[in-house]
């Protein structure tokens, strides 16, 4: 999967309050007080974006990657409500966001493109030993009914470490390093991960820690083997990054990740 796949819809990332230094330079220090401004993909390649990074607090509000395709989050109460994916300031599609009495996340809805009039529904209950059962149903933007799949969703603190849908053989497997993601501070990270297995891949990025390899077996048979390599500031932060996909039917092109933190 490439990344500018994901950061047409979602993208985040982090933390309470912020030194306002170059953001100009991978190389600055940065401290657990850090927000990261921008990621440059492809840096000095015919390839090369960037994704801006907007903040109210630790709340991401924003994420423009470019040509038109800016993601949006919508909080009420403090809570992140609704997720807007923006081309050229045309709704393309939206994720709005329900929690139950315990305050945790207990539905999502995924509409996609308007003139298809399809939607998703992601219901979610909690288990005793740590994981989620997702119960997925989908239909149009006005009813969701018609049962698609369940899977179980299997977690290390915040880190998302294993979905297994239960009628297809499909199996998805993380790894993780152990130096500070990237993610891991920002409000909501769980949610806005949960969210990103299905619409938008931010998952793929980490929470507490860095994902360095993602699997997704069916059947037995790998179809997709994700790896990232990392280098990492002095504080343990990623410095910068490749990222490097093989498919069942080969390879495919590299990716570059250069940070920058103000």
């Amino acid at each position: 999967m490439k990344l500018k796949q994901f950061l047409l819809i979602a993208l985040s990332i982090t933390f309470f309050t912020c030194n306002t230094e170059s953001v100009d330079n991978p190389d600055e220090e940065t401290t657990d007080s850090t927000l990261i401004k921008k990621i440059v993909y492809d840096k000095g390649t015919s390839d090369e974006y960037t994704a801006t990074f907007n903040y109210d607090g630790n709340k991401l509000i924003s994420v423009d990657a470019g040509d038109g395709y800016i993601t949006k989050y919508i909080y009420e109460n403090d809570k992140l409500v609704r997720i807007n994916d923006l081309e050229s300031d045309d709704l393309h599609a939206y994720v709005t966001i329900q929690y139950n009495i315990d305050e945790k996340i207990g539905s999502y809805i995924i509409f996609f493109e308007k003139d298809n009039d399809h939607a998703e529904k992601h219901i979610f209950t909690y288990n005793s030993d740590n994981t989620m059962t997702e119960s997925v149903y989908y239909g149009t933007y006005a009813v969701q009914e018609t049962f698609s799949y369940s899977s179980i969703i299997t977690f290390e603190g915040k880190n998302i470490m294993n979905e297994k849908w239960d009628d297809d053989d499909i199996e998805y497997i993380y790894t993780y390093d152990d130096k500070k993601g990237a993610l891991r501070n920002i409000q909501h990270i769980d949610i806005i991960n949960l969210i990103s297995v299905d619409f938008g891949g931010l998952a793929e990025y980490g929470s507490v820690n860095n994902v360095t390899s993602l699997k997704e077996i069916q059947d037995g048979t790998v179809n997709y083997f994700d790896e990232y390599e990392y280098i990492y500031n002095n504080n343990g932060y990623p410095k910068t990054s490749i990222y490097k996909t093989e498919s069942r039917w080969g390879p495919e092109e590299d990716t570059t990740m250069d940070y920058f933190y103000e």
